[in-house]
Parts: C-alpha cells; structure tokens; sequence
C-alpha cells in the first residue's frame, strides 16, 4: 500500500512537469509571433550607436540592468528580476488575462516569479539610412533544478514588455535628436 501511496504523487509530479513544458511551449510560439510582429522597429537617420545609446537608457529607466552591450556588434543583452520591467499592477492584468488559459495546461498552476529573472537581448541592423532594432525575451529561473520551469514570459506579459521598452526607447531617441540638432 505504501508503494503505491509513492507512486501517485510521483505521477501527478511528471504528470504537471509535462503539462508545463507543453503550456511553455505554446507561450514560446506566441511570443516568437508578437517579437517578430511588435518587436522589431525600423528607424531612419538613426546610427547603431545612438540607438544602442538609446536602449541602454531606457533600460536604465526600467530597472533593466546592462549585462553586455556592443555598439559595433550591434548587440546588447539586460536582465532585472521578474516580472520587471512590468509593475505588480501590470503583472496582475497579465494573470487576469492569462489565467483561464494556463489552467488548461496546468490546472494547479500558481502564479509567481519569485526565483526568475527577466533576460532580454537587443539586436540592432545597419540598414539604409537607419538601423533596424529587434526585441526577444525569455525568463530565466535561478532556483534549484529539481523543477522544469516556464522559460516564456506569458504572451501578456511579452507584449506589455515590448510596449514599455519601445516607448522608453523612443522617448531617449527623441530627446537624443532634438539634442544632436541644435549642436
């Protein structure tokens, strides 16, 4: 009786680890969708250099910490602890819109970051006239490995994401050209 007493919960856990993977899964596919759809910006009479400039800082007002950035390269990489760069309130839509959903694939699911942090990563395209800037995101947990974690942010999540560093990025960039014409 014992025996099989053990085997439940050890089915229920593969069980539910299946089931995130899956609901991870299907996260990643839509936000591999939106980052190509809103994540990506094309911008004209702008250098590499001043828009990675301009993505440092807005980052910088997001609490997204600078871990790499290459002008010439053309790639930068920030992280902040989850759900940032989105607030609690912001974080609350997302469950709200989210929930119903992620239930379908992980009935028991409970909302929490606690143990991620928010990895994103730049990449910024000479094009003619301008330079080409694309977003991606990925969660990234630091807890113990005796879970298989969400590595996707919930789609809601992704596009709140991509809307505040654009509007960030595009505030800097704005100041940043009203300040190069009047030297």
């Amino acid at each position: 009786m014992k025996k099989f007493l053990l085997i439940i919960p050890t089915l229920l856990l593969f069980g539910c680890q299946s089931n995130i993977v899956n609901l991870d899964a299907v996260w990643e596919k839509e936000n591999r969708e939106l980052f190509n759809k809103i994540g990506v910006r094309e911008y004209t009479n702008l250098t590499k250099e001043q828009a990675v400039n301009a993505m440092v800082i807005a980052f910088q007002r997001l609490d997204i910490v600078i871990d790499s950035s290459d002008y010439k390269a053309g790639i930068m990489a920030g992280s902040a602890t989850a759900p940032k760069p989105l607030t609690y309130e912001e974080f609350e839509s997302v469950k709200t819109v989210e929930d119903s959903r992620a239930r379908q694939y992980v009935p028991l699911l409970v909302w929490r970051l606690t143990g991620f942090d928010s990895k994103f990563n730049v990449v910024f395209l000479d094009i003619p006239n301008g330079v080409q800037v694309s977003l991606r995101a990925k969660l990234n947990y630091r807890g113990a490995n005796d879970i298989i974690p969400i590595s996707n942010f919930p789609p809601k999540a992704s596009e709140i994401a991509i809307r505040k560093i654009w509007n960030e990025f595009e505030k800097v960039e704005f100041i940043q050209r009203a300040t190069l014409k009047k030297r």
